[in-house]
């Protein structure tokens, strides 16, 4: 007859139920969406409030913020990606992702209980203008500075500082650029130039200001 030591079953069994908890907090899965062009990635624990976390395509810190919130939300990342270039410049505008963000936390707040919302860079933008005409516990908006896309332009111009990184050129450069009545075609940091050309004069926190009570503002750089 085979003797097991019950201390050590009994390690193997937490040790068990150790590992399947840090996979249900780390691990992430990919989820169907009815909104064209976007993929909605879920991490976390199901034990959690689910976040729906709209994703700048470039923001640098986003894999960090998702690993911060993880540890209080199941986290739906959402990420909106084009085809080609051509249909980007077309038809990508703060208020087309309005409509599609609006339209995704119906989809979604169907078949999950939505407690809170965020967004990160300048998906915070678009955001902005439908977050508050939906319930919600908390929102929290993670953009790339205080203020307007403008006023920061200006001061990285005052500084002598490069606007995000250095490939993006020339702050002077970008200003001339956005403020243009018609600013023309091209991207600036993955969005097209009108889609930046719409928001810049923009101060996302007065947009939310009605909703200043349960918003959370973490300027990321």
């Amino acid at each position: 007859m085979t003797y097991v030591n019950k201390s050590i079953v009994k390690m193997l069994l937490l040790y068990g139920l150790f590992l399947a908890f840090s996979w249900s907090c780390t691990s992430s899965k990919s989820i169907p969406i009815n909104v064209p062009l976007y993929e909605v990635q879920v991490s976390g624990s199901k034990q959690n409030p689910n976040l729906l976390l709209f994703l700048d395509h470039s923001c640098a810190a986003n894999d960090s913020i998702i690993k911060s919130l993880r540890g209080e939300y199941c986290v739906f990342s959402i990420l909106k990606s084009y085809p080609n270039s051509a249909d980007h410049l077309n038809s990508d505008h703060p208020l087309n992702r309005e409509k599609e963000g609006f339209e995704i936390y119906q989809e979604l707040s169907k078949r999950y209980r939505i407690s809170s919302i965020g967004a990160t860079g300048f998906e915070v933008y678009s955001t902005a203008l439908w977050v508050q005409a939906v319930p919600s516990e908390r929102i929290i908006m993670y953009p790339y500075f205080t203020g307007s896309l403008e006023e920061y332009l200006l001061q990285a111009v005052g500084t002598g500082q490069p606007a995000f990184s250095p490939s993006l050129g020339d702050p002077l450069d970008l200003l001339k650029i956005l403020s243009e009545p018609y600013p023309g075609e091209g991207f600036i940091h993955r969005y097209p130039v009108r889609y930046l050309h719409y928001i810049w004069k923009q101060h996302p926190e007065q947009l939310l200001i009605s909703s200043k009570e349960k918003l959370v503002f973490k300027p990321i750089l």
